[in-house]
This record gives structure tokens, sequence and C-alpha cells, in this order.
């Protein structure tokens, strides 16, 4: 997982309990739907029970 340096999540821990205590308001992003970062996203809000949201993206990264 990829945050911001400005972010106030340093741990993954600080990151689940932010979710925990703000269901739906930590959001993901990943190329697309059912690609890996989708797959991942699913099994980690799965395996941690946190209500998260995906975003997914269309289209190639650009260089």
């Amino acid at each position: 997982m990829i945050v911001g340096k400005d972010s106030p999540f340093n741990t993954l821990e600080d990151l689940m309990n932010y979710a925990k205590e703000n269901p739906g308001k930590v959001t993901f992003s990943g190329a697309g739907l059912y690609v890996g970062h989708h797959i991942a996203y699913l099994q980690f809000a799965k395996a941690s029970g946190l209500k998260l949201t995906y975003v997914p993206h269309k289209g190639a990264p650009r260089q």
C-alpha cells in the first residue's frame, strides 16, 4: 500500500483503526476491476472485516 507523504497513516494499523472508526471512507484505487489490485483489495477487505471503497481506473499508466 502506498500513501502520500502528508498522510496521517504511518502504519497499516493506523489505516485499519481509521477505517474501523470511519466505515466506507477509506478508498483504494487500482488498474481496473478484477485485476490484481482489485483482487488484493477484495481479499484485504474480507480478511480485515473493514468496509472500504475501491476506485477502479481505466487505461494504462502514463510515462
